[in-house]
């Protein structure tokens, strides 16, 4: 498409009094990339590796300017050793890197912007996983399925991409905030997970639960003015990172049964997550109360599926059984009760 066809169809602001007259983003964003990935299977072991070459272009409309992100080469590994017939060791890991999106990297009215005087970088993450994992068949009964999978995890983000109130732009009147992305120093997320499955010709089971040590979010640049360590579990003020750290315990079990030959199935699920704490006043001054704690909580769903022939189904759901008035782990604004 050309930038004239593009234009043709770009967003128009109402217009009215004290309208400006202009859109409050007008900007486009392309994304190349060349990939390629290749795996090795053995009686012992399976590897797979990939890699791929990505970059992207923002050009911004409101402000006439073009930022080139060049290209950044991602790789990623698996390795999986054989143990025995049903018992794998699991071994993964990656370097990966993430363009600002075109949100993040486009020029707006609205509350958080892209600053050109802080320019945003990529973010760099690194991960790795080890772990073990298990399938068995008809240990018991006729198709029968189990199996488990516990691991290990470790991810770190470099120049993690959030919002903030960055420093005044050349000009701009002292009652005007910044509030801008900008890039984190690192975010770190390590834990352990666990999964369990079981399943037969009549009754089912899976369940799985995560455990995460403490996280750490780093910002030099945040915390030099508080007198605080450049690293915390929670975040800071005018930030999103809390909202996208998970809870630190959760887990997810469902149970079931398939009567009728299979033709129905009734079934039960309970999902619990542990108590989450975001930054003290972390959006102070906005025009609703942000969450501060989220309890833990307990949900209960209910759900059936009636098979009428092999083209169509009857799904019927009981979400949130108990009425439980409760809030998402990345809630950043109550919802209404």
């Amino acid at each position: 498409m050309t930038d004239s066809a593009w234009k043709s169809s770009a967003p128009i602001h109402a217009t009215g009094s004290g309208s400006t007259g202009r859109p409050t983003r007008d900007a486009r964003r392309s994304e190349y990339g060349v990939f390629l990935n290749g795996e090795l299977d053995t009686a012992a072991a399976t590897a797979r590796l990939g890699t791929k070459m990505h970059g992207s272009t923002v050009s911004d409309y409101l402000t006439q300017k073009r930022i080139r992100y060049s290209p950044n080469n991602d790789l990623t590994a698996e390795l999986r050793l054989h143990l025995t017939k049903h018992l794998d060791v699991l071994m993964k890991g990656g370097r990966t890197f993430r363009d600002p999106s075109l949100f993040e990297s486009s020029t707006s009215a609205q509350l958080f912007s892209y600053d050109k005087y802080n320019p945003l970088k990529p973010e760099k993450s690194r991960s790795w996983e080890i772990g073990l994992e298990g399938k068995l068949d008809n240990v018991l009964f006729r198709n029968e399925k189990m199996g488990f999978k516990t691991s290990y995890f470790a991810n770190t983000v470099e120049n993690y991409i959030s919002t903030s109130e960055l420093p005044l732009q050349p000009g701009a009147p002292s009652w005007i905030g910044n509030f801008s992305f900008t890039n984190y120093d690192r975010v770190e997320l390590n834990g352990w997970e666990a999964k369990v499955f079981y399943e037969n010709s009549r009754v089912f089971m899976d369940a799985s639960a995560i455990l995460y040590e403490q996280p750490k979010i780093c910002s030099k640049r945040n915390a030099e003015p508080l007198g605080a360590p450049d690293c915390n579990s929670v975040g800071y003020e005018w930030s999103l990172v809390s909202a996208r750290i998970p809870p630190r315990r959760s887990f997810n079990i469902a149970v079931g049964v398939r009567l009728l030959e299979g033709a129905m199935t009734l079934g039960g699920r309970l999902k619990y997550h542990s108590e989450k704490k975001n930054p003290v006043d972390w959006f102070q001054g906005t025009g609703a109360r942000a969450v501060v704690a989220i309890p833990s909580e307990k949900i209960i769903d209910l759900f059936a599926t009636y098979k009428i022939n092999q083209h169509m189904n009857v799904d019927f759901n009981i979400d949130n059984l108990m009425s439980r008035y409760a809030f998402d782990p990345g809630s950043v604004i109550g919802p209404p009760p």
